[in-house]
């Protein structure tokens, strides 16, 4: 029954899901700020944990649905920079870097499932 609620969800929301180039190419934007090499493809995650995201995976951060967190406020000066997105400090030593429209979409629907078939 699973698999036939994964295969629905993935065919409901096929169409309005960000492509994965342009989520890999977002990464690879931020991943060459933080002078890291650039993937070929999207790491994989887990759902709906903030270390288990392809994206906390391929930039070390925390990912929520609206930001990447960052232990050392340069890594995310440089990533906001990149992505020409704002900074937030929750006073803990913690920076929360923006997500771009096209990163947030995909957060959202790969917690959804949306992602787990025909990737």
């Amino acid at each position: 029954m699973k698999k036939f609620f994964d295969l629905l969800t993935t065919l409901f929301l096929l169409p309005f899901r960000p492509r994965l180039e342009a989520v890999l190419s977002q990464v690879n934007e931020a991943r060459a700020s933080l002078n890291l090499p650039s993937l070929q493809a999207m790491p994989a995650g887990a759902e709906g944990r903030a270390t288990t995201c392809p994206i906390a995976h391929a930039l070390g951060g925390m990912v929520g649905v609206d930001g990447i967190c960052f232990n050392d406020p340069q890594m995310a000066l440089s990533v906001a920079d990149a992505w020409h997105t704002g900074i937030q400090s929750n006073g803990n030593e913690r920076y929360i870097v923006t997500l771009p429209e096209t990163l947030r979409q995909f957060v959202r629907d790969f917690d959804l499932g949306a992602y787990r078939l025909f990737a």
